[in-house]
């Protein structure tokens, strides 16, 4: 329910602030719709919370992979994401991953 009032006047009113790209000052970006309540809580109660873990695994693994993966060859399993991978995140790497 908290969600919910909170997020009702994101509705109408919820400015964010431009990147560079765009210049200084806010685009006005109501949300349109929230696909889990944001909180605290164990993946084992949340598929998406799931899907996130597994992802993230992945691309820890590619970068540091553990000794059972380094024996199991799984060091690419994030590469089979790349079908579903949001790719105008970064132009800098073929697999739209961030680096820092």
């Amino acid at each position: 329910m908290r969600v919910a009032i909170l997020a009702s006047p994101m509705r109408v009113f919820n400015p964010i602030p431009n990147d560079q790209h765009h210049g200084s000052g806010y685009r006005q970006m109501p949300l349109t719709r929230i696909i889990e309540d944001p909180s605290v809580r164990d993946s084992e109660h949340s598929y998406f919370i799931q899907a996130a873990d597994a992802v993230a695994w992945a691309c820890y693994q590619r970068y540091a992979p553990s000794k059972y993966v380094r024996q199991k060859g799984a060091r690419n399993y994030f590469a089979r994401l790349e079908p579903v991978l949001l790719k105008v995140a970064t132009r800098r790497n073929q697999l739209a991953i961030v680096e820092l």
